[in-house]
């Protein structure tokens, strides 16, 4: 009888790296060694995994465990009392996407917001040393716990609780600033923590970011091919109830009605990114009435606008009621995308002064919109 040993761990990051390069998403040499290098299963001890039967949990030592960690996925580690996910363990893929944006220059000073499980932190560490490497959370739970596993593994990061929003300027200038949680907008203040040239990688709705301090204090920058959503950033340790809405009330005409011809698929890719930099803090849910007809719901908490799109084929019905028309508004930026050419993330880009956000095409001197 033969008798087929496990992979080891060593063998399992190998594996996982050589896919990252095969996905043409890890190149640089420093990056392929932290992946190879840096141990993901010093920071998942216990986590679940959406399957196709359901969740499922796992925790070492278990059947299937070492490969579970070392597959490109997204492993949640935390939920809230309601079985809301607080934190996870990001898809490897996304991961690497967002680090080889990051500047190529040992001995850069980095700043993490969103230091959840720690293993982005080690990856950090890894590539810039661990005098250099910042990881904040607003959650003391994580900062503990990610502390004592990073030290375990032989990493001793500053690790810091605290709201990643605003300011943390005793240890700045940063020459980056990299985001794993999800943001509406850049935060202003973190264009003064940032030293000049220093990057920005940030994920906004489903872009991820890649700006640069220029000189007149704007950063500035294209999205990657990568698009990702990841949680959504948290001002304090508690977490933030999931949104509830009424089927009933989606479903109900809400205020002006009037027709549209709509010949994409809304809920595509790049109507979602789109939609998402125009509209951060709504709600989209797409759902079927009685009659088979699809309909595509807005809410936005900010300014208590609700909108819906309903269609067979390309014709639809727009009810929008509130202070904003959130669906003229989304469907005016399709329109330019589609004469555009339908093109993809990677030709956007992002300005950011103070407060102020222009999303543009190919260039910042194109065409280009002012989002609220």
């Amino acid at each position: 009888m033969t008798i087929t040993a496990e992979p080891s761990a060593e063998d399992l990051r190998r594996r996982l790296t050589d896919h990252l390069v095969a996905e043409g998403v890890l190149h640089n040499p420093a990056w392929k060694h932290a992946f190879v290098t840096a141990p993901r299963e010093e920071f998942v001890p216990a986590f679940s995994l959406r399957t196709a039967d359901g969740v499922r949990a796992y925790q070492t030592g278990e059947p299937e465990y070492l490969e579970t960690v070392y597959r490109d996925v997204s492993l949640i580690t935390q939920r809230d009392a309601s079985g809301t996910a607080t934190s996870s363990s990001s898809q490897p893929r996304v991961m690497a996407a967002m680090l080889e944006a990051l500047p190529d220059a040992d001995g850069t000073r980095v700043l993490e917001i969103g230091t959840g499980a720690g293993y982005n932190a080690a990856l950090l560490c890894e590539r810039y040393g661990d005098e250099q490497v910042v990881s904040l959370d607003i959650d003391p739970g994580l900062t503990a716990a990610a502390r004592q596993r990073l030290h375990s593994a032989g990493y001793t990061p500053t690790l810091i609780t605290g709201d990643g929003t605003g300011a943390h300027t005793p240890l700045a200038p940063y020459g980056a600033l990299i985001a794993t949680c999800g943001l509406p907008r850049i935060p202003a203040a973190w264009l003064d923590q940032l030293a000049p040239g220093g990057t920005i990688v940030a994920n906004l709705g489903y872009g991820l970011a890649v700006l640069r301090l220029d000189e007149h204090g704007a950063a500035q920058g294209h999205f990657l091919p990568e698009m990702a959503s990841f949680m959504t950033a948290r001002t304090t340790s508690e977490s933030v109830p999931s949104e509830q809405h009424d089927v009933t009330t989606l479903m109900r005409a809400v205020g002006t009605v009037t027709s549209a011809h709509v010949p994409w698929d809304v809920t595509g890719p790049m109507p979602r990114f789109l939609g998402a930099m125009l509209h951060p803090s709504a709600t989209d849910l797409t759902l079927t009435d009685e009659n088979g007809t699809t309909v595509h719901a807005i809410t936005d908490a900010a300014s208590g606008a609700r909108a819906r799109l309903s269609h067979r084929g390309e014709d639809a019905r727009i009810d929008q009621g509130g202070p904003r028309a959130l669906w003229d508004e989304r469907l005016a930026l399709l329109r330019d995308w589609s004469r555009a050419g339908q093109p993809g993330v990677e030709r956007y880009g992002l300005t950011v002064q103070g407060c102020t956000h222009t999303l543009w095409l190919d260039t910042p001197d194109g065409l280009s919109w002012t989002l609220p």
